[in-house]
């Protein structure tokens, strides 16, 4: 299977289904629906299948990609379908193997969009995309704030959980035009939230 924090193929275990690829020290997260059970039951384990720990998910299996935070040692996951209209989001201790959850609801604009979020020190970036209409949040325990509307496309977070970078503009060129418009902006979470204390 295709490890994205690697960036290369990692053995699949066998016996366990619903895997996700950890940084290689960690291992993957598996599941395993045990004969005449309907709980699904989920495992950290070794790259080579060897339990490491119990992961208390509550049955639920990990939708999206896994994504790390250096800065608290933490992989998050995120499901926009549980609920209409809500987010739930994950986040699962690298050192200790304690899982937090949240959820989130949205906007009714928000609802039908597809959407990725990546964590931030002070909140959760979320990139939505439709058809015509594209933008950035930021969701925080004070509310949601819109930070970007346009074109922006494959948002990353630094390791400090501060920046957000990503692409904004047209990602296409005009009919005949070599010249892509899309350029790098980055935003500082921590400065945008720090700015905002007290008011």
């Amino acid at each position: 299977m295709y490890s994205v924090l690697d960036c290369l193929y990692v053995y699949r275990p066998a016996g366990f289904s619903s895997l996700k690829a950890l940084r290689e020290e960690d291992g993957i997260i598996a599941n395993i629906k045990p004969i005449g059970s309907d709980l699904i039951r989920s495992y950290v384990v070794t790259r080579d299948g060897e339990k490491v720990s119990d992961l208390d998910l509550g049955g639920k299996v990990l939708k999206s990609q896994s994504r790390y935070s250096k800065y608290d040692s933490e992989y998050f996951y995120y499901d926009f379908f549980q609920r209409r209209g809500c987010g739930q989001f994950i986040w699962i201790s690298s050192l200790s193997w304690q899982v937090r959850e949240e959820e989130h609801c949205f906007d009714e604009w928000l609802e039908s969009t597809s959407k990725i979020a990546n964590p931030t020190r002070v909140g959760i970036f979320i990139e939505q995309h439709t058809t015509k209409y594209h933008s950035g949040s930021l969701i925080t325990e004070r509310g949601m704030y819109s930070i970007e509307k346009g074109s922006i496309r494959r948002s990353s977070v630094s390791p400090n959980g501060c920046l957000v970078a990503y692409g904004y503009g047209d990602y296409r060129s005009r009919k005949g035009d070599n010249d892509y418009r899309q350029v790098l902006k980055v935003f500082d979470a921590c400065k945008f939230m720090e700015d905002r204390k007290g008011g």
